[in-house]
């Protein structure tokens, strides 16, 4: 059933982007004097997850590259690199200005030094989860490089310019922000249809059982696709031909737990421990969650930077958030939680101190 299994990744680059036909033009028009050599502000890109805005921008980045050879393109998972020296590393190592004499210990703003001396070309970086980088130095350091133009991308607009400080604001407060919206069920199904001619055989699935992913999806691409492979890997190992609703069915569940526990392996160590603390003790306020959180860990953050982190974490549907920001209540999303009370292996594991 499966011919090409790549494809039925939810991170497997598209060869074309679907259904962000208005976005990809608005960010094309933005990018375009930097196939001239010339640098431009960047944008925003913000919008739930699994919304298209990393495939959409890689796309753009990938086809920038092979339309002008003067320009070069770096990738960087803000989440996983969060602070200015690994934000640097990466971007170095992307445009293969990384020489042996630069390592892991090299002072931060040596490396600083080396991308404003060393480069050359224009370069268009992507800064994925940008609302999760702990240091802004170093989008006030990119801003201010002659050759680079930054493509942020974020959950929500409001609350990435609300966390910056006001030096970095000054700077980016203007950038056009492009939204992406979650995909409607009809759009999810051509996405779906899309991927099964290329990863299944033909006839493998029909699209009313993709219109039952799409509704179960709720407008989350990543999900989408995921269901669509369990669902196909489970119809393998039983040898059927297709892909039934019941198949469809027994999977969702599964998939929907998966996703979350690659969401909850990209935590870091503070947010892991937030939510430890609400799966263990239900709804919390802050005035009792910080407490709790400042007595786990060994260096605490400012409550303005737990809040970011329960921001973060409601935007990928760990978290739950009700009331003003002074007032909220913070829980642990139900799904989580039965998913910490039944399974044999706990959902987070030891967080130590």
């Amino acid at each position: 059933m499966i011919v090409e299994k790549t494809v039925l990744e939810a991170d497997s680059q598209p060869q074309e982007i679907l259904h962000r036909h208005d976005q990809i033009s608005y960010l094309s028009d933005i990018l375009e004097p930097v196939a001239a050599g010339d640098r431009v502000d960047g944008a925003l890109i913000y919008g739930p997850t699994g919304t298209g805005k990393t495939a959409t921008s890689r796309f753009l980045c990938d086809r920038l590259e092979q339309e002008s050879e003067a320009v070069e393109t770096a990738y960087v998972d803000c989440w996983g690199n969060s602070n200015r020296t690994a934000i640097l590393h990466r971007i170095l190592e992307g445009v293969g200005l990384s020489p042996s004499g630069l390592h892991r210990k090299t002072p931060t703003d040596e490396l600083s030094q080396t991308l404003k001396r060393e480069l050359e070309s224009p370069l268009v970086v992507i800064l994925d989860e940008a609302d999760q980088i702990e240091d802004q130095a170093v989008l006030y350091e990119l801003y201010e490089n002659p050759q680079v133009t930054m493509l942020l991308i974020a959950n929500d607009d409001e609350e990435f310019f609300a966390r910056l400080e006001q030096r970095v604001d000054s700077r980016l407060v203007t950038v056009p922000r492009i939204h992406f919206r979650k995909y409607h069920d009809t759009e999810l199904v051509s996405i779906l249809d899309d991927r099964a001619d290329a990863g299944l055989e033909p006839e493998s699935v029909q699209r009313d059982e993709l219109a039952v992913i799409a509704d179960a999806a709720a407008g989350d691409a990543r999900v989408a696709i995921g269901i669509l492979r369990n669902a196909a890997e489970h119809a393998r190992r039983d040898g059927a031909s297709q892909i039934d609703s019941g198949i469809i069915e027994s999977v969702t569940h599964a998939t929907k737990r998966e996703v979350r526990r690659k969401t909850i392996s990209s935590l870091n160590s503070h947010q892991r421990v937030l939510l430890e603390i609400l799966i263990e003790n239900g709804t919390l306020g802050m005035g009792e969650l910080y407490p709790r959180y400042c007595d786990r860990v060994a260096e605490p953050k400012g409550k303005r930077m737990v809040r970011n982190d329960l921001g973060k974490m409601s935007h990928y549907n760990l978290v739950d958030r009700e009331g003003e920001t002074r007032s909220r209540e913070y829980s642990p999303d139900e799904t989580l939680v039965d998913d910490h009370a039944t399974e044999d292996v706990p959902v987070l594991g030891s967080v130590p101190k």
